[in-house]
């Protein structure tokens, strides 16, 4: 079965690429926007949406469903703050699910037995304790490295997270060196600005010739255990080319509310349809982009946007690639 979904992906992907087709590939899902730390980049916790119950999330995901959805990744705020958190994963993973979960890893501890049916967590780390202590709060540093022992101890494909701040520009071999010791792996990002979700963060942003310094020392790390492809480092530096945008075509993006937007970067710019009013059918099949982005803040829509797009990588890469995600 899961054979004959992949099969049917590709399929979509080309009726999209080709013909202009929609299906739902992959939900980007923010679950919550209430947070236990208080990042010096990020303002989601100050927005304070309602949230979905746990029923309505479970209609959510049978839609997704039958739209064809694969990967359905969960989001916050801090997910594991919300008490269904383990009835939700195991209902998308029993709907045969590939998800995945970000979170800061301060409630991983208490929470571990319902994470074990997750294909993958992302635990947020930018730094050495000083500086990861710095951006997210006294504490959150040995939350997040516990986080990930515990995690691996158990069995679970554990991937970091890291946001690249003039705080920690200067730090990425210690975190490239993290990563290699611990045999996790790592994607970097760079502040996500915008004016919903992000405070004023102009001191927080690298200079440019600092953050191109440190895209090129990812790269040329040539790190086994870095996620990102060279066209989307290349892309963060200015170097590489916008790829063609799939975001309410092939993926979406759905609030703690069930607002449904193509992607986070429209929030506020896209008059957007509630799941719970009109149900997620409804709301996405009649998404309507007005017009196109000229840049991209999104980390994970350019990722699938370079794969939907057939953008072509070094053989190498990809075998890389997929031999780290299979780990």
């Amino acid at each position: 079965m899961k054979l004959i979904r992949k099969f049917n992906a590709i399929i979509k992907v080309l009726s999209a690429k080709y013909l202009g087709r929609k299906a739902l590939l992959c939900v980007d899902f923010r679950i919550t926007t209430r947070c236990n730390n208080n990042c010096l980049y990020c303002n989601v916790p100050a927005m304070k949406t309602d949230e979905m119950t746990t029923r309505q999330i479970f209609k959510m995901i049978d839609e997704a469903y039958e739209l064809g959805c694969i990967y359905f990744d969960i989001s916050g705020g801090e997910p594991l703050l919300r008490e269904d958190i383990g009835e939700i994963i195991n209902y998308a993973k029993n709907r045969g699910l590939l998800v995945g979960l970000v979170t800061n890893g301060k409630l991983v501890a208490q929470k571990l037995g319902v994470l074990k049916n997750l294909d993958t967590i992302a635990v947020s780390l930018d730094g050495p304790v000083d500086v990861h202590d710095k951006l997210r709060g006294k504490g959150s540093f040995q939350a997040a490295v516990d986080a990930i022992d515990l995690l691996q101890k158990n069995g679970m494909k554990v991937l970091l997270f890291t946001v690249l701040t003039e705080y920690n520009i200067d730090k990425v071999d210690y975190i490239l060196n993290f990563a290699e010791e611990h045999k996790v792996m790592l994607h970097f990002n760079k502040i996500f600005e915008h004016r919903s979700y992000t405070p004023d963060v102009g001191e927080m942003v690298p200079k440019h010739n600092d953050f191109v310094d440190a895209v090129k020392l990812i790269k040329d790390s040539r790190s086994r255990q870095v996620i990102d492809s060279h066209h989307y480092l290349d892309y963060l530096i200015g170097k590489g080319t916008l790829p063609k945008c799939y975001a309410g075509q092939l993926f979406c993006r759905i609030d703690p509310n069930g607002d449904v937007y193509p992607c986070q970067d429209l929030l506020g710019k896209f008059m957007a349809k509630n799941l719970c009013e009109v149900g997620l059918k409804e709301a996405f099949r009649n998404m309507k982009r007005d017009k196109l982005c000229n840049d991209c803040n999104c980390a994970l829509y350019l990722e699938l946007n370079y794969l939907f797009a057939g953008v072509p990588f070094n053989i190498s890469e990809v075998t890389d690639r997929v031999r780290r995600l299979k780990q």
